[in-house]
């Protein structure tokens, strides 16, 4: 990879603009900070592209995609639901959502102005890791998103009053039901369980209180903490000039500076949370299916057994689906290791028709495990697994917006802290089948997880399971009165379960109250 110099950075003196102050985007000559410029090729579907990025600090990525008629922006703010103070969870949310409002210099909504532009897949996602905000443009409307963006960014809560703030809160409190009452609520009940307090992931999960309780003073504080310019990664992929787009990068976000708040400390990798036994829960939720949830707590992306658990998961994926799908009854498998940037986790999911029961799938599963943890794979199996890794994220780097938005992952266990396709290439042609082994073995012990086994309903009670769980987490033994068959009910929480709970998940019954905690 060669390596070149030059200077890009803002200016100095008038025109500068602090994020969140009252000052109009201007431009400026003076020039300051250094660049890190990177030349590298890379093979998307046999074409050769050249892709240049630059590096300011934290980032600003340009790179051209000959013949491309588009340009991908993606901006990436190193701020996300892990940055949000303790009782304030949604903050983030809700700040991203008020960034789409507009400014006094740019009046009305950004979705709307970004498609008057041609626009198309204009969204922002707020992660435990980041906020991120995209868009595809005409490369010939570049410059004009690049202003729109700098704006947004400068002056995005200019605007804004109190009745801005409840007018989103509203739309959280909808899109906080879809979810909650959805299959993204399980996702929602496994952080909660897996992440202890003081985890920056523990923070992840929205809870409606505190975001009735925010106003725009928080919203406001928030954003001038975490909505820093030396924190935005400015990422942009597509066909254009990399000689036209420096200037428009160095004259819309050139001028923006840091407000008055101290920027908060960086996070860094977390250590690994180590799971006391098996955590259990049993569950009753409105879905058409039974399905089945099982968890481990892993390191984070780019890690050195990241890729080793990637070809777990390619291996017990593929061996899961001949035995439950091909040769079963089952409906989907779907086996993973995450891409989070301080912690990650492995999981499997199974989905099989109602009233099923989830015993058999979880069998074969431990089955498959400890064949793994016992044999590993063998040389053919390796070379397949490294073709299909390696080939993967060269596809999915073929098109431009995944490239804008991989150059713009802050990720603390990568070398150099970011992103970077080589390296990543370099690391999945480096694991061993040893390795591989032993990743299962050190990360996917069959004591040491979390099991969630959802049995499908048409009247499942409204309450969602993670509300239920809330409310019998800490219910024990002690507290109640046995009622026969291993079941126990205390007055005040639904049913919690004691005693041969394999049995209870083959022979799905119903669930007063939708949830049934197993204490042991």
């Amino acid at each position: 990879m060669v390596g070149q110099r030059f200077v890009l950075g803002p200016p100095h003196g008038e025109g500068t603009t602090h994020c969140g102050a009252r000052a109009r985007i201007g431009g400026g000559r003076d020039r300051g900070g250094d660049v890190d410029v990177t030349r590298e090729r890379h093979r998307a579907r046999g074409a050769r592209a050249r892709t240049l990025f630059a590096r300011e600090r934290p980032g600003r990525g340009a790179r051209p995609d000959p013949g491309a008629h588009h340009g991908r922006r993606r901006g990436r703010r190193r701020r996300g639901r892990r940055d949000q103070p303790d009782g304030w969870t949604g903050l983030a949310h809700l700040t991203e959502h008020l960034l789409f409002q507009g400014t006094p210099a740019a009046p009305g909504e950004t979705i709307t102005r970004l498609e008057r532009l041609g626009a198309s897949q204009v969204n922002g996602e707020t992660g435990n890791d980041f906020t991120r905000y995209y868009e595809v443009v005409p490369a010939a409307r570049l410059e004009e998103t690049l202003w729109l963006e700098a704006e947004r960014f400068a002056h995005g809560l200019d605007g804004l009053d109190e009745a801005g703030v409840n007018a989103q809160r509203r739309v959280l409190d909808r899109e906080r039901d879809v979810r909650t009452y959805g299959r993204a609520e399980v996702w929602d009940l496994v952080d909660e369980i897996l992440y202890p307090e003081g985890h920056p992931y523990s923070r992840a999960t929205e809870v409606a209180s505190d975001v009735h309780a925010a106003r725009l003073r928080d919203v406001r504080w928030f954003f001038q903490r975490y909505y820093a310019p030396d924190r935005l990664t400015l990422s942009i992929s597509g066909g254009f000039g990399p000689a036209e787009v420096r200037p428009w990068i160095e004259r819309y976000f050139g001028p923006l500076r840091r407000g008055g708040l101290a920027a908060p400390p960086a996070w860094t990798v977390q250590p690994e949370v180590d799971l006391e036994g098996e955590r259990r829960v049993l569950a009753e939720a409105s879905r058409s299916t039974d399905a089945l949830y099982v968890i481990w707590p892993t390191p984070p992306w780019g890690s050195s057994a990241d890729a080793a658990l990637d070809f777990v998961s390619s291996h017990l994926e593929r061996r899961l689906t001949e035995r439950l799908v091909r040769d079963g009854d089952a409906l989907s498998v779907d086996v993973s290791q995450g891409a989070a940037a301080l912690a990650n986790r492995f999981s499997v999911w199974i989905t099989v028709p109602r009233r099923s029961g989830t015993l058999e799938p979880l069998q074969a599963l431990d089955e498959e495990l400890r064949a793994l943890r016992r044999d590993g794979v063998d040389d053919d199996a390796l070379r397949g697994l490294r073709r299909r890794w390696r080939h993967g994220e060269l596809r999915s780097m073929d098109a431009s917006l995944t490239r804008a938005q991989r150059h713009a992952y802050v990720l603390p266990a990568f070398p150099g802290g970011r992103y970077d396709l080589r390296s990543n290439l370099e690391r999945y042609g480096a694991v061993t089948a040893p390795e591989v082994r032993e990743a299962a073995v050190r990360y996917l012990h069959l004591r040491r997880r979390l099991v969630v086994s959802l049995s499908g309903r048409s009247d499942a009670p409204p309450e969602s399971i993670l509300q239920t769980y809330r409310r019998v987490e800490h219910v024990t033994p002690a507290d109640v009165a046995e009622v026969g068959r291993r079941w126990v009910r205390p007055e005040h929480a639904p049913m919690v379960v004691v005693g041969d709970w394999r049995w209870l998940i083959s022979h799905p019954v119903r669930v007063p109250g939708g949830v049934a905690f197993i204490t042991h």
